[in-house]
């Protein structure tokens, strides 16, 4: 019960009740896809690379589980490109959404 609040804690913008602004609303929406893209899907990609290469090692007699575990880990690269593409573009679309483009270009200032 204590880790789900903290982990709600770490995700809602520095603001309650009626002062919660736009940006206050798009900074949780930015800490949404950033939990999402550092806790769940870098670990998930690595942990199907490293399953592909596994499989790789184990099967490297037979021809068709050697093509299954390259597909494995090309499917766990090109998700992280797709992930990352629409990071920068979602990114992208909150700093024209809040009229700010600051540096770091990944971080709103609110």
């Amino acid at each position: 019960m204590l880790l789900n609040f903290l982990f709600l804690a770490k995700l809602l913008p520095e603001c309650s009740g009626a002062d919660c602004t736009f940006c206050d609303f798009i900074q949780l929406g930015q800490n949404v896809i950033n939990f999402l893209t550092q806790n769940i899907a870098f670990p998930l990609a690595v942990a199907f690379i490293i399953y592909g290469g596994i499989m790789m090692m184990v099967n490297s007699g037979n021809p068709g589980k050697l093509k299954e575990s390259l597909g494995i880990i090309w499917s766990a690269v090109i998700g992280i490109a797709i992930m990352l593409s629409a990071w920068v573009i979602l990114n992208t679309f909150f700093h024209l959404m809040t009229g700010e483009l600051n540096w770091p270009w990944y971080s709103i200032q609110c």
